[in-house]
């Protein structure tokens, strides 16, 4: 299903795919179903010049399995490691500076990092750069350009 909304998004225009992990397979250590829609995603996406972003939900694994989810993005040439959808209802905790430094030390020099959940000041924007992101992703970015 993932890989069909894939296609029919870049048929529609699209140029970047944010496509989030199935955390469930990566928990269960289903490592064939997530290679299955990184594969097919990535190809789809890459075949029409689209970036594929990789949320792979931060704040629901712990560090082994962060750096799980940053060797299988790598292995299928996702473009951006994205820390979390930011939807705090659903997530124990926001994005932290540890998990950045964890993708960062786990993924590419080239792979971008997307810092995004709980990002709401600039100084939280400032440390999640010093830690390594490359993009930021806030709510709050009014807010964060008028401290700077």
């Amino acid at each position: 299903m993932k890989i069909y909304e894939t296609e029919d998004a870049l048929a529609k225009g699209a140029q970047e795919i944010d496509l989030v992990m199935n955390v469930s397979a990566l928990k269960s250590e289903r490592y064939d179903i997530v290679d299955a829609e990184l594969e097919g995603v990535v190809k789809a996406s890459h075949d029409k010049g689209a970036i594929v972003k990789l949320i792979i939900e931060t704040p629901l694994l712990n560090e082994e399995q962060i750096v799980k989810a940053c060797q299988l993005a790598e292995k299928h040439g996702v473009d951006i490691v994205k820390t979390s959808t930011g939807f705090s209802a659903m997530l124990p905790r926001s994005t932290s500076v540890e998990d950045v430094k964890l993708i960062r030390s786990s993924i590419k020099e080239t792979t971008g990092l997307k810092a995004a959940g709980g990002i709401r000041t600039t100084a939280d924007t400032l440390a999640m750069i010093e830690a390594g992101a490359t993009r930021i992703g806030a709510s709050a970015g009014e807010e964060i350009i008028k401290g700077l």
